[in-house]
């Protein structure tokens, strides 16, 4: 089991019906995640900038976020976890639900 190195970054993404919360975590070895999550990947990653960000599905956009994991021409362990919610929230006069849908990206250097 790794452990976190102390850096991180995070962004939450509001529209008018949906926020999505990501958060990317760089580790010293492979992680182990107690929580439940309802999907979940597995995998590596050969980064040649060391960096990966977070854009919009709009190409137009400048990234969200940027995350420099430290290390150019490196290959990566990866896990990435996905869930959503769904909630509601009661007004006086109106229900009006949105989706919640928190990322977790972990990433660790590989040999």
């Amino acid at each position: 089991m790794g452990y976190p190195s102390g850096n991180g970054a995070h962004v939450t993404l509001e529209t008018s019906d949906q926020v999505v919360d990501v958060r990317f975590e760089l580790w010293d070895g492979p992680p182990s995640s107690s929580e439940s999550w309802t999907k979940e990947w597995q995998g590596e990653l050969r980064l040649v900038s060391g960096k990966v960000c977070l854009a919009d599905w709009i190409e137009l956009d400048p990234p969200r976020l940027v995350f420099d994991l430290g290390r150019r021409e490196a290959t990566w362990g990866i896990h990435a976890y996905m869930r959503c919610l769904r909630d509601l929230i009661r007004s006086e006069h109106q229900i009006t639900s949105y989706d919640l849908a928190i990322y977790l990206v972990q990433f660790w250097p590989k040999g």
